[in-house]
């Protein structure tokens, strides 16, 4: 069931769920459709509506993140289905380099491996409706889109490859599966103001609407599934006598190492004409080879 929070009756409704998900995303979404095949009962937050919002709502998803300028708030969508939204489709597994420490960064280097998410990857791509993906990072591409594409001899560059879901938009593809469940219940221009504490633990959060509306969540599990920057913004803001600094932040690293796409030109190859670096279909699946060094520094 899908509830508008704008338009409840009290002006502050008390509710109890084993699992409260704050963010009607890619995540928060997937998770509470999961939790719903469990028969767990859950109740999904989401601070927006079903339709595009008003410069004034998304004007609240805005933030500082740098030095460097960058569109925090156009980058991501304030309603149902989140930045799936106006998401182009583009994927592909990480590789072993994103997970290594880099001798030039202190701080670098995960504390997983890929092998670790490796076996989350395919239950990923059903959900984003890729039926091809294993293909993109098991070397089938490498072995067999051959033509219009360089065989790289001196082992210098190599060619990459990405597939593209159909983009599948969260918001309209899984609004039926949520208005129609049985265990979920979902609250629009529901945001996530305070989190609730019982001295380290967490047992639930109050959200309110734009109106004023409010709503008090006790849950026995708590997810927070705003995204990389909301998830921190909150986390930081909820300080309590047992986190000082905000829940995580035990470390001072909540909320740091932003990183946008990095774009810049490192070299200029020339390459013969007619070559097929670019968006095409092979065996029936959208797929872009793209250009890679093989050595990182």
């Amino acid at each position: 069931m899908i509830h508008n929070l704008s338009n409840i009756e009290k002006n502050q409704t008390n509710l109890q769920t084993e699992v409260c998900i704050v963010g009607a995303g890619a995540a928060g979404i997937s998770l509470a459709l999961a939790f719903e095949k469990l028969g767990m009962d859950t109740v999904l937050l989401e601070g927006g509506g079903l339709e595009y919002p008003s410069p004034e709502q998304l004007e609240l998803y805005d933030a500082k993140v740098g030095e460097k300028p960058y569109p925090v708030a156009s980058s991501r969508l304030r309603y149902f289905g989140g930045s799936t939204n106006h998401w182009g489709g583009w994927s592909r597994a990480l590789d072993d380099f994103d997970f290594n420490h880099k001798p030039y960064f202190s701080e670098s280097g995960w504390p997983i491996s890929r092998e670790t998410i490796h076996q989350y990857y395919p239950k990923a791509a059903e959900i984003c409706e890729i039926p091809n993906f294993a293909k993109c990072h098991n070397g089938y591409y490498q072995k067999h889109l051959t033509k219009g594409v360089i065989d790289w001899q001196e082992n210098i560059f190599t060619n990459k490859f990405f597939v593209f879901s159909p983009p599948t938009r969260f918001g309209s593809r899984y609004l039926e599966d949520i208005r129609s469940s049985q265990h979920i219940s979902t609250y629009l221009n529901a945001t996530a103001t305070e989190l609730v504490f019982n001295g380290k633990k967490i047992e639930g959060l109050v959200a309110k609407s734009l109106n004023g509306k409010q709503l008090k969540i006790e849950a026995k599990h708590t997810i927070l599934a705003m995204g990389g920057l909301e998830n921190a913004r909150f986390m930081l803001n909820n300080q309590s006598d047992e986190f000082t600094h905000g829940v995580g932040n035990h470390a001072d690293w909540l909320g740091r190492c932003f990183m946008d796409h990095p774009g810049f030109q490192p070299i200029n190859l020339l390459l013969p004409e007619g070559l097929n670096y670019k968006r095409h279909l092979f065996e029936e699946q959208p797929v872009m080879p793209v250009l890679s060094m093989t050595t990182f520094v």
